[in-house]
C-alpha cells in the first residue's frame, strides 16, 4: 500500500506550508530544529507521523517521536507534505 497525500490526516493551512517551506530552504536546518517546528502543529505532526508509520516507511517498530519520523521519511519527503 502506498500512502498518498489523500491518505494523510487533515488539510494543510497555506501559511503553515509557507513557513515550513521557508525552513526547509535553510541548508543549516537540523532534524531537531524541524521536529521542534512541527510538533506544536497538530495536523502537520499527524501527517508526518502517519507517513513515517505507513507501510512505505515503517519498520519493525513504529516511530514514536517526531525526530524518528523525520529520520525515516527524510527532509525531501517532509518538504512534499
Amino acid at each position: 500500500m502506498n500512502t498518498t497525500h489523500d491518505d494523510l490526516p487533515g488539510p494543510m493551512m497555506p501559511h503553515l506550508l509557507q513557513r515550513l517551506r521557508s525552513k526547509l530552504r535553510n541548508s543549516d536546518l537540523s532534524l531537531h530544529a524541524l521536529a521542534e517546528f512541527i510538533k506544536p502543529h497538530q495536523t502537520l505532526s499527524a501527517r508526518v507521523m502517519a507517513l513515517a508509520n505507513s507501510s512505505l516507511y515503517s519498520r519493525a517498530n513504529a516511530a514514536t517521536s517526531m525526530q524518528q519520523a523525520l529520520q525515516r521519511i527524510g527532509l525531501e519527503q517532509a518538504a512534499r507534505l
